[in-house]
């Protein structure tokens, strides 16, 4: 299970405030990755089906957009890979 906080935001690599990383997005949920989708060429965000756990802000989703890149190759110090 992971705790997704989206929203639009700056990659920010310093230590997370959690309580200004909640105010600033715009989804936050416990959920459970369904199913990870390869990047689109030149990309570096890929799509991930989601099943949504617990709900505590924002509208209930299928899908969401992770910045990184899906197939473990270089993205950058901000990428995110699940497995």
């Amino acid at each position: 299970m992971f705790l997704f906080l989206i929203g639009v935001f700056a990659c920010d690599c310093g230590p997370p405030i959690i309580t200004e990383k909640y105010i600033q997005s715009d989804f936050v949920a416990n959920i459970t990755i369904t199913k990870i989708y390869p990047n689109k060429k030149g990309e570096y965000i890929y799509k991930a089906d989601i099943k949504i756990n617990e709900l505590y802000k924002g509208e209930k989703l299928k899908s969401i957009y992770v910045a990184g890149v899906s197939d473990r190759g270089f993205g950058t110090s901000c990428s995110i890979f699940i497995h």
